[in-house]
């Protein structure tokens, strides 16, 4: 119980809210599926990040053809793939050659995990329309 109490009194003091700190994994898959007749089937890798700026590494890569000139919006959602908020929550370096690798400071993975978000990459030409997506959950 003593030690209980130490370890929840060092992590307040380092800033981390215990209750997400205990339920976090260190990183989750999230297999990103095709969209709206779209095939390009894809992951996105989340990766908690710890140091002096704690926060989430987000590494998308979708397979399939890629104009390379051409830039692919993506972002993180709250909401489900077939609903997901307008506003994005966070949005993700562009992808480019099917590839984006985002740094998220101060946005904790247990944070994302604690209610639905997505990972979505939306058409270079129309980024109203998703060409894939995926939901970020704790992989049991």
């Amino acid at each position: 119980m003593k030690l209980r109490l130490a370890l929840l009194v060092a992590l307040c003091a380092f800033g981390v809210e215990p209750a997400l700190a205990q339920a976090a994994p260190p990183a989750v898959t999230v297999p990103l599926v095709p969209e709206n007749g779209f095939k390009l089937p894809g992951t996105a890798t989340l990766v908690a990040t710890a140091g002096t700026s704690p926060g989430t590494s987000v590494t998308v890569l979708i397979n399939g053809f890629f104009i390379p000139e051409d830039s692919y919006p993506a972002g993180i959602y709250a909401g489900t793939c077939r609903a997901f908020a307008a506003g994005t929550r966070v949005a993700l370096v562009p992808l480019s050659s099917g590839k984006s690798v985002s740094t998220l400071p101060g946005i904790s993975l247990a944070s994302l995990l604690a209610v639905p978000h997505v990972v979505a990459v939306h058409s270079a030409h129309d980024p109203a329309k998703t060409i894939s997506c995926g939901r970020i959950r704790r992989i049991r």
